[in-house]
C-alpha cells in the first residue's frame, strides 16, 4: 500500500502558485482575445448598415453570403480598397443589365447612378450571362454603394466570407 504524507505549503509557495496561474489565465484570455480581434471587421459605411462582422478566412461564398475582398478601380484611387458587400447572384446565375436595372435570374437587384457623390462620371458594368464558376456579383445595401454593378464580377478565391455579430 502506497501512502502519501502531505507537506505543509508555506505561504511563500502558495503566492508564487495564485501568482503563475493568474499569469497562465490571464495569457489564454489574452491569446483568445488576440485570435478573435484578427478576425473582426467592422462596417463603417453607407453601403453596409454599421456593423460588426467576423470573418471565416478559406470559407467559400454562398449567395447572400456577406463578404470583404480588396478592389480596384479607377474610382477608388491607386490603391485598392477593402469593401463589404454581399453576394446577390452567383455562378450558374444569369446576371444582366435591363434597362436601368440589374437583374439576376430574372429577379431586379437594383438600379445604377451615373456620378459619384463628389461629381465623377460612373458608367455602369454591362453584362447579360450567365456567371461563370469561381465568380460572384456583389452588390452593398445602399442604393450609391460601388459594387459589381460598376466593376463587374469578382474571383469568390479573393473573398473572405464574414458572419454578422451585430
Amino acid at each position: 500500500m502506497i501512502s502519501w504524507k502531505l507537506s505543509a505549503v508555506s505561504k511563500s509557495d502558495a503566492y508564487w502558485f495564485i501568482f503563475f496561474s493568474r499569469l497562465l489565465v490571464l495569457a489564454a484570455i489574452f491569446v483568445l482575445i488576440s485570435a478573435v480581434m484578427s478576425r473582426l471587421v467592422i462596417a463603417r459605411g453607407e453601403s453596409v448598415p454599421y456593423t460588426l462582422f467576423l470573418s471565416f478566412p478559406g470559407s467559400t461564398p454562398d449567395l447572400g453570403d456577406y463578404v470583404t475582398g480588396l478592389i480596384s478601380h479607377p474610382i477608388i484611387g491607386d490603391e485598392p480598397a477593402l469593401l463589404i458587400k454581399k453576394v446577390a447572384c452567383d455562378a450558374g446565375q444569369f446576371i444582366a443589365l435591363s434597362g436601368d436595372v440589374f437583374e439576376c435570374d430574372g429577379q431586379p437587384l437594383g438600379g445604377f447612378i451615373t456620378e459619384t457623390w463628389d461629381g465623377k462620371p460612373l458608367k455602369p458594368w454591362s453584362v447579360s450571362s450567365e456567371i461563370p464558376d469561381g465568380r460572384a456579383f456583389i452588390m452593398g445595401n445602399h442604393e450609391r454603394s460601388f459594387d459589381s454593378r460598376y466593376f463587374g464580377l469578382v474571383d469568390k478565391q479573393e473573398l473572405t466570407v464574414v458572419k454578422a455579430l451585430f
